[in-house]
């Protein structure tokens, strides 16, 4: 398939321009939206990817997805702030106006996702903090039963102080830490809840800001 790319050209500073309807927080959180889109856009196919050789040294990737799947979560935090701040803004209107009608559906549905399952995002962000928090440690070890085994590696290459050593059983750990909120018989259960709810969260912040560059941003960009 043959793939034809098209570029416009704009001055930013006339793209983001204050203006008697808009204050510099509403241009601010249009750019911080898309800085947040293609942060997103990253860890969703880091996340997806089937392989990146020198991250998936543990458990073939598993691990791997698990990080970006916690990146992610502090990501859509980030997401829900900016979609409520919008929420609350009388001149939003000025933007989804030119959205199509699916695009306009898409965007009050996406806001109101969020306001639905900011509070569990909170919640689990709070537990992993930067990376991995106290609190999700804690639950992790502490729901760790007897008969869950572990492996740990030791890898050595050619030079006499050349050993890795790798922890294959920190997956068992970290896929427990973002559970701790969540209800479900078994932690399998609880970790496909939180997939989904990410999933779906992660869908409508995509789509909603691809209608925001189509229908918003695009026709600026005509060329300095």
């Amino acid at each position: 398939m043959v793939l034809r790319t098209s570029i416009r050209f704009a001055y930013l500073k006339d793209i983001f321009q204050d203006s008697p309807r808009r204050t510099s927080v509403f241009n601010a959180n249009i750019g911080r939206l898309i800085v947040l889109y293609e942060d997103l856009r990253i860890e969703i196919a880091s996340f997806q990817a089937t392989s990146i050789k020198d991250a998936d040294c543990i458990n073939e990737g598993s691990y791997r997805k698990r990080y970006f799947l916690r990146r992610s979560i502090a990501t859509l935090i980030e997401f829900s702030d900016a979609f409520s701040q919008f929420s609350h803004d009388e001149h939003i209107d000025s933007v989804t106006v030119a959205f199509d009608k699916k695009g306009k559906y898409l965007w009050s549905d996406t806001v109101a996702l969020f306001k639905k399952h900011s509070q569990l995002l909170k919640n689990v962000r709070n537990d992993l903090g930067g990376h991995f928090g106290t609190k999700a440690a804690i639950y992790a070890i502490e729901s760790l039963t007897p008969k869950i085994t572990g492996q740990l590696a030791s890898v050595r290459d050619y030079s006499p102080e050349g050993i890795l050593y790798l922890p294959l059983f920190v997956g068992e750990i970290t896929a427990r830490s973002f559970l701790r909120h969540l209800e479900g018989d078994s932690i399998d259960e609880r970790y496909r809840k939180l997939l989904k709810i990410v999933q779906e969260l992660q869908l409508g912040a995509i789509q909603s800001v691809q209608n925001l560059l189509q229908y918003y941003l695009w026709p600026k960009f005509n060329g300095p």
